[in-house]
């Protein structure tokens, strides 16, 4: 029946948390009835429990008095209805009086029943007979102060080791707020509370709401005084009690329950100070403690089924590098998807780099890559993937790191293609290679001679690089090296990257032939404090007027790698 809808007309359709202001749908409360009977019980318990120390959290929706879990014993049909003590409320039947003295009637006409007298008698008999227990008494008023106007006539009371034990007998299906308010009475005054039912029955479909409401909230343990328990009482001439209870295990990788139980008497129990109830056997420990295995057990099977998918999708990933790396050539169309997204955990990726060895002892392989330049698509691609790990700190051309074998062995223009890549894989400059490019840009250069341009471009070049916070820029940085050299060379006041005699024709070239980039270099001008100079040197006025032509012209500025040159020139932001 689980996930079932329930058939029974519900007048209360929601309830109100108190605290929190939460309005709980009823269909939700009781949603699969059958696999959360456990915490179902456990709630009726709760708001009862509430209900009796006067700080009802859950209410009616309506008139926000205090409501209760009731229900059919034999189904899994649960509803909501008011206190029977509540006042009138709109959605309220006309006949709640006549309901709750009909149930106060049955309950006190159990009471005073023949077979209830007959019970209690013989249960306080074979306690007395007992010589560890003391000052057996039946339906004794019991209070804890001489003048007191809260009183309990329990079935039986006794005395045992220096604790003192209520038993009460439950023959019929009382209401819930009979057992929470002995339970409490009880607890307050430190009684432990011992519920006797008559007989039982491990149906759960047969049990009565009453005993749920018990065994529920005593780990699972059912006290009962029928027939069989009778005899062997009077047989061993002390009170023997059959207790059911719950014992819990693993079946078919589920959770399996089945009732048992043994005879016991009242010195087997333990006695539970915090609840102030008794039990002979921690079902609810032991279930915990099965889950608990059992949890790993999905676990380890969950974890074993993930690395067997993690190694199929790793070795999948090989092959289509394999394959990529033989022909140089992507192996599928920009339609499709590249099959490498489809390595994502840390699983994946650990299982998948540790079978490539890129970020191990199979380094050495990314390096002659740039050694080589032979496969360049490839190369290309394996620095683009995130999920591909390379040891960049070991990569190592010629007993050099790459960064300084790229600076100083590769012609300008490869250059530009290949450093992005190092840096693109996180490449962090080593001592070594601080110095070396520290020393590509000297002051002292006149910056005349072929070689003392590309030195300083390279420093520039890898000023940006180094200097990017998104890696995934790197790669596009060699698409902006004009505005890139531009804004350096206001910056350091040097000519990079042409060969200009001044920085005023570095800037009527900018204004004529790169005016998409014209606002963010006259912010540079002014930052760096080039303007006035320039303007200064301006005796025939066209940088003027080539500047004025780039402020008057708001539109058409190149706004694709703004992010980039505020990452690298903080300054301009």
């Amino acid at each position: 029946m689980s996930g079932q809808v329930s058939q029974i007309k519900r007048t209360i359709e929601s309830v109100l948390n108190l605290e929190t202001g939460e309005i709980l749908s009823v269909n939700d409360v009781f949603r699969d009835p059958v696999k959360r009977e456990a915490e179902i019980f456990q709630f009726r318990t709760l708001i009862q429990q509430q209900v009796h120390e006067e700080r009802a959290v859950f209410v009616c929706l309506y008139c926000k008095q205090s409501v209760g879990i009731r229900g059919h014993f034999n189904k899994q049909d649960y509803y909501l209805a008011h206190t029977f003590n509540s006042d009138d409320c709109i959605i309220k039947t006309n006949h709640r009086l006549t309901e709750e003295q009909i149930r106060c009637i049955k309950y006190n006409g159990v009471k005073e029943s023949d077979k209830h007298n007959e019970l209690k008698n013989k249960i306080a008999h074979y306690l007395a007979e007992d010589e560890l227990v003391n000052d057996v008494q039946t339906e004794k008023v019991y209070k804890d102060k001489a003048i007191s106007s809260e009183w309990k006539k329990p079935d039986v009371m006794a005395y045992l080791k220096g604790k003192t034990i209520a038993f009460e007998l439950q023959l019929s299906t009382t209401f819930l707020s009979v057992i929470v308010s002995r339970t409490l009475f009880y607890k307050k005054r430190g009684v432990f509370l011992i519920w006797i039912f008559p007989e039982f029955s491990v149906n759960r479909d047969v049990q009565l709401f009453t005993q749920k409401d018990v065994y529920y909230n005593n780990s699972f343990n059912v006290y009962v005084f029928d027939q069989d328990a009778q005899e062997r009482s009077a047989a061993d001439n002390k009170l023997v009690l059959k207790c059911f209870h719950k014992k819990f295990s693993i079946k078919n990788d589920e959770l399996s329950e089945l009732w048992v139980y043994n005879y016991i008497s009242i010195h087997d129990l333990q006695y539970d100070h915090e609840k102030y109830g008794a039990f002979y056997f921690d079902s609810l420990a032991e279930k915990q403690k099965v889950v608990e295995v059992l949890n790993k057990q999905k676990a380890d099977g969950m974890a074993m089924v993930s690395e067997l998918f993690a190694k199929q999708k790793a070795d999948s990933g090989i092959n289509f590098l394999r394959e990529f790396y033989q022909n140089d050539r992507i192996p599928f169309t920009f339609d499709d998807k590249n099959p490498l997204d489809e390595i994502k955990s840390e699983l994946e990726i650990a299982l998948f780099n540790k079978a490539l060895g890129f970020n191990g002892d199979k380094v050495g392989v990314v390096a002659k890559l740039f050694e080589n330049r032979s496969k360049p698509t490839f190369l290309k691609f394996i620095c683009e993937q995130d999920n591909i790990l390379v040891d960049t700190g070991n990569l190592k051309i010629d007993n050099v790191s790459v960064f300084e074998y790229l600076v100083h062995s590769v012609k300008i223009w490869e250059f530009y293609h290949l450093m992005p890549m190092i840096f693109r894989k996180g490449y962090v400059l080593s001592a070594r290679d601080q110095q070396v490019f520290d020393n590509l840009f000297d002051k002292n250069y006149f910056n005349q001679t072929d070689n003392e341009r590309d030195s300083v471009e390279k420093w520039a070049f890898i000023y940006g690089l180094k200097t990017l916070w998104n890696k995934e820029d790197c790669l596009r940085l060699v698409k902006m090296r004009k505005i890139l050299f531009a804004l350096l060379s206001l910056k350091f006041d040097l000519s990079i990257g042409q060969r200009f005699a001044n920085l005023k024709q570095y800037t009527m070239n900018i204004c004529i032939h790169a005016p998409e980039f014209g606002h963010i270099y006259l912010r540079g001008l002014k930052r760096f404090k080039q303007y006035d100079k320039q303007l200064g040197d301006d005796k025939s006025g066209k940088l003027r007027a080539a500047i004025d032509r780039i402020v008057s012209h708001s539109t058409g500025q190149d706004q694709n790698f703004k992010h980039m040159i505020s990452e690298i020139f903080p300054e301009l932001s």
